[in-house]
């Protein structure tokens, strides 16, 4: 077990050789209540002397160093660190080994974390105890928390009690919480369990839900009860929404009451929008009213878009005036959106104007965006320069940016283009690349 193979190591004066590095470790029982003090040391910052930069540039490369030198926690100690560094980059690799020591509270106690290090490897893997001890609060209290991670391992699995320790309110009251874990687990099954108990809401509030828990549970069933109580706006109005769940429940079905009521939107304004879900229900069916009245860009502005979804209704079709009034980006600019959805609807069609002013970053640039339509059209067709302009990613870009991707639109195949536009992960991935440098790999392929 991981606290009892410490607990010798943490309690007595030994001294650690770790696996033929060219230092040790003396552990002794007074590091570990320093853990328990502010991490913050009176040691001032200094600029590395040019040795030691030298010596951990060589260790994990330039761009790593200026991190690790900009770190407060390290710089300010840097000269004793080196021997963790040159042990940490040769046994984990430069990455794992800048992540802990970027951290001030490993920094400060780092002689005392190795062996702590060593054990979470074993157990859980490098990947799992390097972002444990990446942060401070686990560092300043892993002598209390280690004996709970093992508790918790046994029962729930470790990698499902390492996602409950990534949460910053659970790892300050682990010990506390060992026998709700326990009940939860029993009562709704391990995932649902810790699902719970990584939200902030039903945490906050954990003494007066799990009453209501019981009740939702046995009358809306497991599941349902665990998608509205990991919902924070939920769970911050419990008592007041329980009722209003029964009359849903009734008028539009027990998914759509679920559903409604784990909108933040809705929620938060559900007095007010009662009377509005038999409205709409009517006029568009459970479905559209529903997504409708889970966005909260329309519960916000809900008095002034009603007629709004009247005039769209009959202009463009209710299943695209539901399409756009269930964006938040149309509904909070929808009056001055309104004709330019007639312009795009004459030039280009309904459909491909809905497209268009359902992607958020097209509505807040339309003006802009459109000035660039004609040369995108001219080069790609229309169909492409509707698919470039529509997707978020694009349309986001920056002057620089728009300027890179014309001159490689200009350069590519049009079909190639499109392979590029796959998806939104591999537009993602082009932009981060850079246009510009797509371009130069481009050209340079083609003359192969």
């Amino acid at each position: 077990m991981l606290a009892r193979c410490l607990r010798p190591a943490i309690h007595t004066r030994i001294s650690i050789n770790l696996r033929g590095t060219p230092f040790s470790i003396v552990f002794s029982r007074d590091v570990w209540p320093s853990m328990h003090r502010h991490l913050a040391t009176s040691t001032t910052h200094r600029a590395a002397s040019p040795a030691i930069r030298k010596t951990v540039v060589q260790l994990v490369g330039e761009d790593s160093a200026d991190k690790l030198l900009s770190t407060k926690g390290f710089a300010s100690r840097a000269a004793a660190l080196l021997p963790t560094l040159n042990h940490l980059t040769h046994k984990i690799g430069a990455k794992n080994a800048v992540q802990l020591l970027s951290t001030n509270g490993f920094c400060a106690h780092h002689k005392a974390l190795l062996p702590v290090f060593e054990a979470l490897s074993e157990k859980l893997g490098t990947e799992a105890a390097v972002a444990f001890l990446s942060k401070d609060r686990f560092c300043a209290r892993a002598d209390t928390l280690l004996p709970v991670l093992d508790t918790l391992s046994d029962k729930i699995g470790t990698k499902l009690a390492v996602s409950l320790f990534s949460k910053y309110r659970f790892c300050a009251d682990a010990e506390s919480l060992v026998p709700v874990v326990c009940t939860l687990c029993e009562k709704l099954g391990t995932e649902s369990a810790v699902r719970l108990l990584s939200s902030t809401g039903f945490y906050a509030h954990l003494d007066a839900l799990l009453p209501v828990l019981d009740v939702l549970s046995e009358k809306f069933g497991v599941k349902n009860a665990v998608a509205l109580l990991s919902k924070d706006s939920f769970c911050a109005r419990a008592d007041s929404l329980l009722p209003v769940l029964d009359v849903l429940s009734e008028e539009l079905g027990m998914e759509s009451a679920v559903a409604l009521l784990s909108a933040d939107g809705f929620s938060a304004k559900h007095e007010a929008l009662l009377p509005v879900v038999t409205t709409l229900s009517e006029k568009l069916g459970t479905k559209s009213a529903v997504k409708l009245l889970s966005s909260s860009g329309f519960c916000a502005h809900f008095k002034t878009l009603l007629p709004i979804l009247d005039a769209l209704s009959k202009s463009v079709g209710a299943k695209s005036a539901v399409a756009l009034l269930s964006r938040d980006s149309f509904c909070s600019r929808a009056e001055s959106l309104l004709p330019v959805l007639d312009r795009l609807s004459d030039q280009l069609g309904t459909i491909s104007a809905v497209r268009l002013l359902s992607c958020g970053s097209f509505c807040a640039r339309v003006e802009e965006l459109m000035a660039k339509f004609p040369e995108i059209q001219s080069i790609l067709g229309e169909k492409a320069a509707i698919r470039v302009l529509s997707n978020g990613s694009l349309a986001s870009m920056d002057a620089a940016q728009w300027r890179e991707f014309m001159d490689f639109i200009r350069l590519a195949q049009p079909d190639d283009v499109m392979s590029y536009l796959g998806s939104p992960v591999t537009v993602s991935k082009y932009k981060k690349v850079g246009w510009g440098k797509c371009a130069e790999l481009y050209r340079d392929a083609s003359q192969l």
